[in-house]
């Protein structure tokens, strides 16, 4: 799936818009853990040459490419969902989401959903099943 994403420009596409974006999930997870570097000044990950990840999961599922936009403002958001759209096309399942806004966070304690808010003042917080915890500024920011 790395190759798609060289190949879309996908990271230079989306530095162009001028905002904060984090990749997570599983293709996030399988880049750091078979890194060749880690830049954590820079917040970038180096997989070597010939590293792969299937396009299909073993289930047959295509993967998908999960990201997070770091901005609760809708038209941010989907400025990224197209921006990915057209550099990867029907390669990879696309999942974009931004920050929610916190006055939003009004979800229950049988909610299994976890989310990230932003309040007003710009603190940031992670809530999943009623329970919450702020989360540092640094761990979107470059």
């Amino acid at each position: 799936m790395y190759d798609v994403l060289a190949k879309g420009n996908l990271h230079e596409e989306l530095e162009g818009l001028g905002g904060l974006y984090r990749v997570v999930g599983g293709l996030g997870l399988h880049a750091v853990v078979n890194a060749e570097e880690v830049s954590w000044a820079d917040h970038t990950v180096t997989v070597p040459d010939g590293i792969s990840l299937p396009r299909l999961r073993e289930n047959g599922t295509v993967r998908d490419l999960d990201t997070l936009v770091c901005s609760p403002d809708g038209d941010v958001i989907d400025a990224h969902g197209k921006v990915i759209g057209d550099a990867i096309g029907e390669e990879m399942t696309i999942s974009v989401f931004g920050l929610r806004p916190y006055r939003d966070n009004k979800r229950g304690l049988l909610d299994f959903v976890g989310g990230r808010y932003v309040d007003s003042n710009g603190n940031l917080f992670w809530r999943l099943n009623g329970i919450e915890t702020s989360l540092p500024e640094k761990s979107i920011e470059p």
